[in-house]
C-alpha cells in the first residue's frame, strides 16, 4: 500500500521538475494552463519575449527569434504590401499549436525575404492577414505567430 499512496508525490515532484528545468515557477502555472493571462495568451501576444509564454511552443516546435523578427518588420517597413484579410471564422483559429485551417489560402514570404532568414527546415512561414505563421509542413500546426507586422 505505501507504493500507492507515494505515487501522487511521486507525479508533484516530477512536475516541480521540470518546472525547475523550464525556468521556475512561471513555467509551471504555464503548462499547467495556469499562467497569468486572461485565458488566450495567443491574443495580442507573441512568444518574443514574452515570460511563460513559449514552454509549450519551445517543445512543440521553432519560434521566431527577436533577430528575425526584427528582420521581417524592417522588410515590410520598407516594402509594404497589401493585405488580404480572412473571414472572422478563419481569423480566429489562427493560434499557435493548433492547425492551420483548411481554405487558407498559402501566401508566402517574398523571395529576397525568405533569403535573409535562418534555415527554418521543415517549417514555412506564411503570410496571413496581417501576421507571419511559423507553420510545421510535416503536421501543418502553427508553431508562432508574428503579429501584426503587415
Amino acid at each position: 500500500m505505501k507504493s500507492i499512496s507515494r505515487m501522487p508525490f511521486a507525479g508533484a515532484a516530477l512536475m516541480l521538475a521540470s518546472s525547475l528545468a523550464f525556468g521556475g515557477t512561471n513555467a509551471l502555472a504555464a503548462a499547467a494552463g495556469q499562467g497569468q493571462g486572461s485565458g488566450r495568451p495567443d491574443r495580442g501576444q507573441t512568444a518574443i519575449g514574452q515570460s511563460g509564454a513559449g514552454v509549450l511552443e519551445s517543445i512543440a516546435g521553432a519560434t521566431i527569434d527577436n533577430i528575425t523578427a526584427q528582420t521581417i518588420r524592417g522588410y515590410f517597413q520598407s516594402n509594404p504590401m497589401p493585405v488580404q484579410g480572412l473571414p472572422p471564422g478563419i481569423a480566429r483559429n489562427l493560434a499557435r499549436g493548433k492547425p492551420l485551417p483548411p481554405g487558407i489560402a498559402k501566401r508566402f514570404l517574398p523571395s529576397d525575404l525568405q533569403a535573409r532568414l535562418p534555415d527554418f527546415s521543415g517549417y514555412e512561414m506564411l503570410i496571413a492577414d496581417r501576421n507571419i505563421l511559423l507553420v510545421s509542413v510535416a503536421s501543418g500546426i502553427i508553431t508562432d505567430i508574428l503579429l501584426d507586422v503587415l
